[in-house]
């Protein structure tokens, strides 16, 4: 995988790399960019790893549903 970007390289549920002819479904493209990016910010990031969008438990100011708690 060459890390190619563009417009062109995606047909509807297709990816078709125009630079390197990798072929492969959008969504496992996608999601092996997620993967890659995640190694990449792990290994040079600061260690610290916490779960994303997660509400404050003060933030949520009606009480009429259980608490959903991250």
């Amino acid at each position: 995988r060459c890390h190619h970007t563009s417009k062109a390289n995606r047909c509807k549920s297709r990816f078709h790399c125009k630079a390197c002819n990798f072929k492969t479904h959008a969504d496992t493209n996608a999601s092996m960019n997620i993967r890659d990016n995640y190694i990449l910010s792990s290994a040079f990031g600061s260690g610290e790893q916490g779960t994303v969008n997660c509400p404050h438990i003060s933030d949520i100011t009606s009480r009429d549903k259980p608490l959903a708690l991250c």
